[in-house]
């Protein structure tokens, strides 16, 4: 409850406070941030004699709060994260029994108090010294494109796993080695997501390193290998150390290419798997997948002319273990339009088998001002398993278009696209019409009103299981008075039978609203009531489908 405090009793705040006559401490900075949230969660599950309740038997209340803090002196950074959450109004009494509507955590996870939990998530050292940098605690590192690495915050989709260990950067010239190694450390509290049958982390021993040369003429070469170690859901409990003698489940070697040629940029970056870990390998004693990416930049004049292709066997494989966890190893590019993802496009971004290439033309007919783009990708899918609905191997072609204009304080985006299946068998394919688009611009004085809308249309072709077409739309209306308040008006719309959420206007119809007040640069307070949809959200390579919101919640977010 650290906000509530600062919040009542702090009567001025200084982002980045220099520390004084301390000592080894003098002349050091503190940076940090404190993030704090109550919400009140209307659940739509009901029990058989207590539908009429008020308030609902399953309704109940969350409590999360995040501290992260920076001590930065000179070539010594400290950090730490700490993250608390607590569920109440989660238990009632029936038949003189006391039962629990929602469980914070699972057996995994020992507390004095099973509806309040403190894990220090995130802890690192890091030092500089000349050309050498050392890190200890929680790092992060990604390779390339991300195809055999890419550990990184992903706080768009609520996604932070870090490895807990070490990690060496050597950068002297035109050389740059780096090398981490350690065990995963899932982050266990969530921000935005609810926070319930919370699971004990398992320590998956990952080891990476990546050798690059710079200034090879007009080439840029590096090269890159990963090896890994997984937990299995009966070894939980067993100590980090024991996984670093155990016989490696995964192997990744991999090398990129970058370099200039014929007016373009190009990058070029090719990565084998070998699995041993005999639930990937299956009937084979050893099972080998690889992918390659490549892209091409060229700046014509006012245009630029982005080329991508990709290639990709069995390389998704390597999330086989950690899925449940809800986070990836390795994220190859997907060249998909990310905003609006359907559960049969997550199937093609998730697939084993599949070879893809997309053409991008950006015009800048204004330059700075007025940007219109045409995009084109088209996609062939082998694979039949996992996510896929479809029975028979497909291709996909996506077009969009759209452009970008801002001037005079005024921005207007839009883009739209149409997405189709086409099924080898014939038969009828799925299909997607979409549009999105931002629009903002000042009123009068220091007013200024913002409009987001997206929607799109999805009908099924012939699956083995039966699906019903649906509509989705969501929009968002956002008045800013000032520099210090903002009003906003949300409003989703959904007939998709597959999410896991429903309306609170009617079962369809989501609307909900929101005011933030932002007293100065390091403060800002907000409160928001209603509802909005569930959905599948992308970023950066990663899916996840997140649930919907009903209820109200209180947010404060302080900087200092």
């Amino acid at each position: 409850m650290w906000a509530l405090f600062a919040l009542f009793f702090e009567s001025s705040v200084a982002h980045g406070a220099q520390l004084w006559g301390l000592g080894p401490m003098s002349n050091a900075t503190v940076y940090g941030r404190n993030d704090f949230r109550f919400r009140y969660r209307a659940m739509n599950r009901l029990e058989p004699g207590f539908e009429d309740s008020n308030p609902r038997l399953h309704d109940y209340i969350e409590q999360f709060e995040r501290l992260n803090v920076i001590f930065n002196k000179e070539n010594t950074v400290v950090g730490a994260q700490i993250d608390q959450v607590g569920m109440y109004m989660n238990k009632y009494m029936l038949n003189d029994e006391l039962l629990y509507s929602w469980n914070l955590h699972d057996e995994s996870i020992q507390t004095l108090y099973p509806g309040f939990l403190v894990v220090p998530e995130k802890v690192f050292l890091r030092q500089k010294m000349g050309s050498l940098e050392v890190s200890a605690g929680d790092v992060y590192d990604s390779f390339g494109r991300g195809i055999a690495l890419s550990i990184f915050k992903n706080t768009a989709i609520d996604i932070d796993t870090s490895i807990r260990g070490a990690k060496l950067i050597y950068e002297e010239g035109p050389v740059r080695f780096n090398l981490i190694s350690g065990v995963s450390n899932r982050q266990q509290i969530a921000r935005l997501n609810p926070n319930y049958d919370i699971a004990a982390n398992r320590p998956h021993q990952i080891s990476g390193s990546q050798l690059m040369l710079y200034g090879l003429g007009p080439f840029s070469l590096g090269v890159h290998g990963v090896i890994a170690s997984f937990v299995r859901f009966d070894e939980i409990g067993k100590l980090p150390s024991e996984q670093f003698f155990d016989d490696h489940d995964l192997t990744i070697g991999g090398a990129d290419l970058e370099f200039s040629l014929l007016g373009g940029d190009w990058y070029i970056e090719s990565d084998v798997f070998r699995y041993v870990a005999e639930e990937i390998a299956v009937e084979e004693p050893v099972l080998m997948g690889n992918t390659t990416y490549a892209s091409a930049s060229y700046y014509l004049g006012r245009s630029v002319i982005l080329l991508e292709a990709k290639s990709s066997k069995d390389s998704e494989r390597i999330n086989s273990f950690i899925s449940s966890e809800l986070w990836e190893l390795a994220t190859p590019p997907t060249l998909e339009y990310e905003r609006m993802i359907t559960e049969d496009a997550s199937a093609a971004v998730n697939s084993n088998d599949v070879k893809a290439a997309r053409l991008r033309v950006d015009v800048a007919v204004k330059p700075a001002v007025f940007t219109p783009y045409v995009s084109i990708m088209a996609l062939r899918d082998e694979d039949l398993e996992g996510l896929h609905f479809n029975d028979t191997p497909e291709t996909v072609l996506h077009g969009v278009g759209g452009w970008q204009y801002a001037q005079n304080s005024k921005t207007f985006i839009i883009n739209t696209g149409f997405r189709q299946d086409i099924r080898d068998d014939g038969s009828r394919p799925d299909q997607l019409i979409r549009l999105d688009g931002e629009y903002s611009t000042p009123l009068f004085g220091d007013e200024g009103l913002e409009i987001n809308v997206s929607g799109w249309q999805f009908q099924w072709g012939e699956n083995p299981s039966s699906h019903e077409d649906f509509f989705e739309m969501q929009n968002a209306f956002v008045w800013r008075h000032g520099e210090h308040w903002d009003f906003t008006v949300y409003q989703d719309w959904s007939n998709n039978l597959q999410i896991s959420s429903r309306g609170n206007i009617n079962e369809n119809l989501y609307a909900a609203g929101e005011v933030a007040w932002k007293p100065n640069n390091q403060r800002t307070l907000r409160f928001l009531a209603g509802a909005y949809k569930a959905g599948i959200r992308c970023s950066g390579g990663q899916c996840r489908s997140l649930p919907g919101f009903e209820g109200i919640e209180f947010a404060y977010q302080q900087d200092f």
